[in-house]
């Protein structure tokens, strides 16, 4: 399964890229290759909790170089794998992003083999180039985890995987999903793939840190999260933020403490505390809306200007990010267009994807249709004339979700 419009989350690769990640699996509940792709020594080691490294990375056995859990040779794949290369017996390598080749002991790189039935999900998986220290090997991974080590993060610490609401974690160690695991804190979601969310867990807060909501009003930290309960500071006294110390707290009432900040009642601007120990606006946001974090405030955009996001591949209508970095509300699509996304995400309305679209459509192409002949989809994102199939043939047509592949046969 390709990665689509789910795997956006342009504005939370940095956050993923800082994690310092992981528990660690101490229990391995799902089939995986664990040390080298296709192994089912490896695999079976994976269901019982077997090391991550079977050996194959440096080296492995003749009797294991001609053998693959991963599955029947992939004929998506163009050509044999055998290509002239040299290789040492049981070496592995990917080939594309879904499968991966084996050393045969010949010294010869066998035929493409699938990942597919990896992950937990039992259909897709993802190869990646792994190494512990001991080298590099090609690993089957689940998709989750492939798409955590693209976006640069380290899986060794216990904090990235696939949320399981928001109290639990399935954290990544390399190349499986741990079991559910308890997140001190949330866990934040950045995305969806294969109908899982990716997530990692948040301590958010400090237990017994207090932040103010505006007015008399504030909240606390409970057991590494912020309550949903607001309170209320004594006779509706005002809520201050206060400058000093560790994590943040609150008083009720008096004056403001200089240099600290707070958004403004509707969210547009920031007031700030002047010398005078006055409050004072500032100008509206130029950019997002105010956001606020104990005892600071400051502008957030929700997005690129000029962004544009669809529910789904084929959506009625779509959202558009304005000059000030903030969604728009859902406007209708012309007649004739859909919201389109392709491999590189939303592509907003358009009546067809054209060839100098980044990304292409869902298969990462431009879209085609029949209509008496193959109709290609041109430059201006409209289809042109089409053109008639040779004599015998007829127009056969491919869809997934608003996308289109035509072809004569």
């Amino acid at each position: 399964m390709f990665l689509t419009a789910r795997l956006r989350l342009l504005t939370c690769l940095g956050a993923a890229a800082a994690l310092a990640s992981v528990y660690g699996c101490g229990e391995k509940d799902e089939k995986s290759p664990a040390g080298s792709a296709g192994d089912p020594a490896s695999a079976a080691g994976a269901d019982s909790g077997g090391g991550a490294d079977d050996g194959l990375g440096s080296g492995g056995t003749e009797d294991q170089a001609n053998t693959g859990s991963g599955g029947a040779d992939d004929s998506s794949y163009a050509g044999s794998g055998v290509d002239g290369a040299t290789c040492r017996s049981g070496q592995t390598r990917c080939h594309g992003q879904l499968g991966f080749q084996r050393c045969n002991p010949d010294g010869k790189w066998g035929t493409s083999q699938s990942c597919g039935g990896y992950s937990n999900n039992g259909t897709s998986s993802y190869c990646a180039m792994v190494d512990d220290g001991a080298g590099p090997w090609a690993e089957c991974i689940d998709p989750a985890c492939w798409w955590w080590l693209q976006s640069g993060s380290d899986l060794s610490g216990g904090l990235s995987g696939v949320c399981v609401g928001q109290d639990q974690v399935r954290s990544c160690k390399t190349s499986i999903l741990s079991p559910p695991l308890p997140c001190n804190g949330v866990c934040r979601s950045v995305g969806e793939i294969d109908g899982r969310v990716l997530g990692f867990c948040d301590p958010g807060c400090t237990d017994g840190e207090r932040e103010c909501l505006g007015g008399a009003l504030y909240r606390e930290c409970v057991a590494g999260r912020w309550s949903s309960l607001a309170q209320s500071c004594a006779e509706g006294e005002t809520c201050q933020p206060l400058a000093a110390g560790h994590v943040s707290d609150i008083k009720c009432g008096g004056d403001c403490e200089f240099g600290t900040s707070r958004c403004s009642l509707d969210g547009t601007s920031i007031e700030t505390c002047s010398e005078a120990n006055e409050w004072e606006t500032a100008p509206q946001c130029l950019l997002g809306r105010c956001a606020y974090s104990g005892a600071q405030a400051q502008c957030q955009t929700e997005c690129k200007p000029g962004e544009r996001a669809c529910a789904f591949d084929g959506a009625t209508s779509e959202l558009t990010c304005n000059e000030a970095g903030l969604w728009s509300v859902p406007t209708a699509c012309e007649v004739g267009a859909t919201c389109r996304t392709g491999t590189a995400g939303s592509l907003g309305c358009m009546k067809c994807v054209g060839p100098s679209t980044p990304g292409g459509n869902v298969w990462g192409v431009a879209d085609s249709r029949c209509a008496e002949g193959v109709a290609a989809c041109g430059e201006d994102n409209d289809y042109g004339p089409a053109e008639a199939c040779p004599a015998g043939q007829t127009c056969t047509e491919l869809t997934r979700g608003a996308a289109k592949l035509a072809y004569c046969k």
